[in-house]
């Protein structure tokens, strides 16, 4: 950072910086504040679109599942895809936990799953089963007649 500093704002200017003391909570607090203030970024993203679609991936790292889910919309004519939330998954991998975790994270943060229109997934049958898979289970929630489509990737 101080050589970008002195890049754009002068030598003079990272002197003033480096005179700033910065303890290791302030700067853990200010990386949450920044995480926090994306996230809210993309939350209110999601909120104003007509329609967005999602995809989730779920890992096993260090023996702990975790939950990423992505968040894509077309914004002119180019598609955007943002990282929406990482959560942790308890109970494992399963559809149900899965989307346990999306459908609180979303009743927690007001995104609407009516207009989730698409899903993106690697094809696994936790996430495709047409009766509990987590496509099923956001088709029950959302609003069906809108959803257009789930992708499967390798």
């Amino acid at each position: 950072m101080l050589q970008a500093c002195e890049e754009v704002l002068g030598k003079q200017a990272v002197q003033k910086l480096k005179a700033i003391p910065i303890s290791a909570n302030t700067v853990k607090r200010r990386i949450e504040d920044m995480a926090e203030d994306i996230e809210n970024q993309v939350i209110k993203m999601v909120k104003n679109l007509p329609f967005y679609s999602i995809q989730p991936e779920s890992m096993d790292v260090s023996n702990k599942a975790l939950l990423l889910c992505f968040v894509r919309d077309e914004c002119k004519g180019e598609l955007q895809e943002e990282l929406l939330c990482s959560l942790n998954l308890p109970g494992g991998t399963t559809s149900s936990e899965i989307f346990e975790a999306l459908n609180s994270y979303s009743l927690e943060h007001g995104t609407e799953w009516k207009k989730c229109i698409g899903i993106c997934t690697d094809g696994a049958a936790n996430v495709t089963g047409h009766l509990s898979g987590i496509v099923a289970k956001v088709k029950n929630v959302g609003s069906p007649r809108h959803f257009v489509y789930t992708l499967h990737y390798t």
